[in-house]
Order: C-alpha cells, then structure tokens, then sequence
C-alpha cells in the first residue's frame, strides 16, 4: 500500500537521522514507525454504546406498534 504524507522539514530529517542510524531505508523505517504505533495502540471502546439499549430484541419487527404508541411493554 502506499500513502503519501506531508511532513514538517524538522520531522522528515529527524526520521531520515534515525533511519540512517539504524541501517534503514528513509521509506522502511517510518512504515516499522506507524506500524508499531498503530500495533501498540488499544482498540477503542466507547463508554455510550448500549446506553440506549432496550434489552428487547424484536424492536425491528414491532416498529409500527412502536411508532403508533402501542408498544406497551410485555
């Protein structure tokens, strides 16, 4: 995949300095950056879904019962 980003010159030589200092191509070592950043991120969770839940889980099928007020609860 290849991804074209606008970097800061002080950013490009900072990289361009690391990756020389570890053997690396300009390219490979910032492609090992993201993906060692993306890998060590957690996967966000949301603290709001389910909030709404109703716990019923044939609200689809009562829609029109729902919408005209006649829902009740069983």
């Amino acid at each position: 995949m290849t991804v074209t980003i606008e970097l800061t010159k002080t950013t490009e030589e900072r990289l361009r300095a690391d990756a020389e200092l570890r053997g690396m191509s300009f390219e490979d070592y910032v492609a090992q950056q993201l993906e060692s950043e993306a890998s060590e991120r957690p996967v966000r969770k949301f603290r709001s879904t389910g909030v709404g839940r109703s716990g019923r889980t044939d609200t689809s099928v009562r829609l029109r019962k729902i919408l005209r007020g006649e829902a009740g609860e069983e």
